[in-house]
């Protein structure tokens, strides 16, 4: 199985059981009703229980500029360490640390803050865009259709596949899309028709993962779907 497929497979583990909670309940909102903030924490637990460590808005590894502090820097929802308690090596923060010591008279005596084996390449990392987006979606409480769903489910996976593109040291790179529909047929269609304009449009994709689960339906949609897109330079790694 590839890494895209796990990491959808395993997200879609996570949300079937948010959504048998949910009617269990019999909750008045529905997984569709969610926030993107609990959709992520929902997509954290359940990438977790896979094993991988799971870090959350990590700044992407190549700056604009080697001293862009912080707030200047995009940032990744998701990175995926091979274990928990791993962290992704910064080259910006390290070489700041690197000057500060440099600075003191116990500069020989620092260890190095790329030392360890808590500290993983930018490229042994796994760095994941989320979006979400709906056929139906609430706002101020009340249901309706998105008149904006289909320029979203490419809009946004084009953007953030890009965007990790154009960084040299991501080279495990992955946009996911979680969207609701009215019925699976819908889904699908919305789906592989997103990933046919998105690759006339040059994006560098190179695999695609695609998962369906049912979901009540509160404000129009009866199903989850949940959605990869793989960089090209997954082909060159393996």
């Amino acid at each position: 199985m590839s890494l895209c497929a796990r990491i959808v497979e395993q997200i879609a583990k996570g949300l079937a059981r948010t959504e048998h909670s949910l009617r269990l309940e019999q909750a008045v909102v529905g997984l569709d009703m969610l926030d993107e903030l609990r959709l992520q924490r929902i997509v954290a637990s359940a990438l977790g229980e896979a094993g991988w460590g799971v870090l959350r808005e990590v700044p992407y590894p190549t700056p604009p500029r080697r001293n862009a502090i912080r707030s200047e820097r995009h940032r990744c929802d998701f990175v995926l360490t091979p274990e928990p308690a791993q962290r992704v090596l910064d080259a910006v923060e390290a070489a700041r640390i690197m000057d500060e010591m440099r600075a003191t008279l116990f500069a020989d005596l620092a260890p190095s803050p790329c030392a360890g084996r808590s500290v993983v390449d930018p490229r042994d990392a796994t760095w994941i865009e989320l979006k979400t987006t709906g056929q139906f979606t609430c706002r101020d409480g009340v249901g309706g259709p998105n008149r904006a769903f289909s320029s979203e489910l490419v809009r946004g996976p084009a953007i953030d596949i890009r965007k990790l593109a154009a960084d040299a040291r991501i080279e495990r790179g992955l946009a996911i899309v979680i969207f609701f529909a009215t019925d699976g047929q819908t889904a699908r269609h919305g789906f592989f028709e997103a990933v046919h304009r998105i690759l006339n449009a040059g994006v560098p994709v190179v695999s695609t993962e695609f998962s369906l689960l049912p979901i009540a339906d509160r404000i129009g949609n009866s199903v989850c779907a949940i959605a990869g897109m793989g960089l090209r330079h997954q082909q060159a790694t393996g």
